[in-house]
This record gives structure tokens, C-alpha cells and sequence, in this order.
């Protein structure tokens, strides 16, 4: 931390007036990339990995076909089935031979892939602005990417739960119907169908957003910046932007656009670093990244720092 404010020093205080502004120019133009790239392979992951799952699961169910036979069906389905489903499905999670996907693995590779992707970026402003590159403690790493593994895992949980549950749904409402269990198995199928490309694309891109988020904080926190700007896909699809695909989104993202924010207060913005006001219920109270599927990315803010240097302060 103290050596960046150091080189920041260093570097402004050598400049005249006219470079100063030049580079403050620099700094205020300043825009970061999003990682469509790591986005589209994670959500081919999660298709595959949900494939492989679903086309276990259905083979579980046509090998206990004999077991839940029209006499047996109701005492046996009915009382055991989730008994059945759960023991099964944590068996298809927790051991990736049953699957043929070690979507644990797949996934870590992903994240270090985003973490080198943000790293990169950081690293390429700090050159661009300042002349050389400078990187902070990754002290933080480590507890990071165990953090993140653990929200991963909860999710694709969650989404295998609720095909299960789906599951369950038809066999419960096959028995109520008095159908046959080739019916049945048929239903099944046209739902395991439904975990749609959107579907695959929402959740890699809400994991993805928080990820960016939680990298970007900790590289500028961990060199003394505790702002940014917030930075929208300036698309049509971001929310609450007039004429794009959500206009009346709340909260509304674009309202965001280009505000200075603390990563250590999510309710309050500002227009110049110095001057705060709370968020209008219009707006997220969150950080950057951290809704859902929110494609929105943390431009470091540096202006503070020269001001400080401007005033004598550092």
C-alpha cells in the first residue's frame, strides 16, 4: 500500500501543471474489459456438467424400473423416494468417476483463467497511467479461491436439486394419474431438457460478476485505492438504461454509470471522490458485481490520491 502511494507521488509531484492534467484525463477515461471469453466457457461447462448428471440420474431410474412396479409403486416410490434421490445425487456430487466430470477441477482452472484476466487488466492501467507496472499483496488469494469454490459448489447444488425435485414432481403426479412408468420415464426426459443455454448463461455470468468484483476490490484495497467508478456494459441490456432492453429496471444500473464508489460503504456514491450522498432507491445498494448476473465492472479510482498529494496530505 505504501509503496504505491510512494511511486503515485513520485511520478505526480515530477510532472508540470499541463501533464497533471493529461494525466488525470488519463485516469478518468480509463475503461476495463469484461471476460466474454471465461463467461462462454464456463457456461459451456455447466451445460455439459448438467448433461452428464441428467443422463445419470435417468439411468439410475430405468435401472429401477423392476424395483418400482405397478403393485409396489406407492408404499415404495412415495415413502423412499427422496430417501432414493438425495442418496443417489450426493453420491453423482461428490464423486466425479460417476459423472466423468470433475466439475470442481474444471471450475478452479476457470477461476485461476479470471484471476490472470483481472490481474492483467490491473496491472496493464497501473502501466498505462503511471509508466510502469506496480502489484500489490495476494495475501488474500488463497482464502479467495476457497471462498469462491464454495459458492460454486452451492450453486450447481442448488440447480441439481432442483432438477431432482422436478424429478420427483412427475413420478408423484405419474402415480396420482395411474400412469404407466414408460410414460412417466418419457416426462422425465422432456425435462431434462429444460436447463436451458440462458439458463447456463445466467449462472456463469452472476458467478463471474461476483468473482470480478471480489478480485478488483482486493487488488485495489490491497495498494491503498478504496474507490471506483462504476463502470456498465453501456449496452442494451443493461438495466434501467432508456431504450434498452430494461428500462425500468430496479435498481437501475445504468443510474451508476461513471458515480464513484467505496468498497467499504455500498449505500453511497459520488460525483468527485470527495462530496458523499446516499443512494437513491432507485439505485443498488450493493458493489459493483454483486447482483445477479451483474455484467458491471470497478474502474480503479485514483483521483483521490493525487488530491491528497495536491493538498499536501500524503
Amino acid at each position: 500500500m505504501v509503496g504505491f502511494i510512494r511511486l503515485v507521488t513520485e511520478k505526480y509531484v515530477s510532472l508540470s501543471d499541463a501533464k497533471k492534467k493529461v494525466l488525470r484525463r488519463k485516469m478518468k477515461n480509463v475503461r476495463i474489459k469484461y471476460p466474454h471469453a471465461i463467461e462462454l466457457k464456463l457456461t459451456k461447462l455447466l451445460i455439459e456438467y448438467n448433461k452428464k448428471l441428467s443422463l445419470s440420474l435417468m439411468r439410475w431410474i430405468e435401472n429401477n424400473e423392476k424395483r418400482w412396479n405397478r403393485d409396489s409403486w406407492e408404499n415404495e416410490i412415495l415413502v423412499h423416494l427422496n430417501i432414493y434421490f438425495e442418496q443417489e445425487l450426493e453420491t453423482m456430487l461428490n464423486d466425479p468417476k460417476v459423472i466423468g466430470i470433475d466439475i470442481q477441477k474444471q471450475v478452479e482452472k476457470l477461476f485461476i483463467l479470471l484471476y490472470s484476466f483481472n490481474k492483467a487488466q490491473f496491472m496493464k492501467i497501473i502501466k498505462d497511467i503511471l509508466g510502469e507496472s506496480y502489484y500489490g499483496s495476494e495475501m488474500w488469494w488463497d482464502n479467495l479461491r476457497k471462498q469462491w469454490n464454495k459458492v460454486f459448489y452451492e450453486r450447481t447444488r442448488k440447480v441439481a436439486y432442483g432438477f431432482v425435485d422436478k424429478i420427483k414432481d412427475i413420478i408423484y403426479k405419474g402415480i396420482q394419474k395411474n400412469r404407466e412408468f414408460s410414460e412417466i420415464l418419457s416426462d422425465i426426459k422432456k425435462a431434462n431438457k429444460t436447463f436451458t443455454i440462458k439458463k447456463a448463461n445466467f449462472i456463469a455470468r452472476d458467478l463471474i460478476g461476483s468473482a470480478n468484483s471480489l478480485f478488483q476490490k482486493n487488488m485495489h484495497t490491497s495498494i491503498g485505492i478504496d474507490m471506483y467508478t462504476w463502470q456498465t456494459m453501456v449496452d442494451e441490456r443493461v438495466r434501467g438504461r432508456p431504450g434498452g432492453k430494461y428500462p425500468t429496471a430496479v435498481p437501475s444500473h445504468w443510474a451508476m454509470e461513471g458515480l464513484v464508489c467505496s468498497w467499504y460503504d455500498p449505500t453511497v456514491y459520488s460525483e468527485d471522490g470527495m462530496v458523499w450522498k446516499h443512494r437513491s432507491s432507485l439505485m443498488p445498494k450493493a458493489q459493483v458485481g454483486e447482483e445477479y448476473a451483474c455484467r458491471c465492472l470497478p474502474v480503479p479510482y485514483f483521483a483521490t490520491i493525487l488530491n491528497q498529494i495536491d493538498r499536501g496530505l500524503i
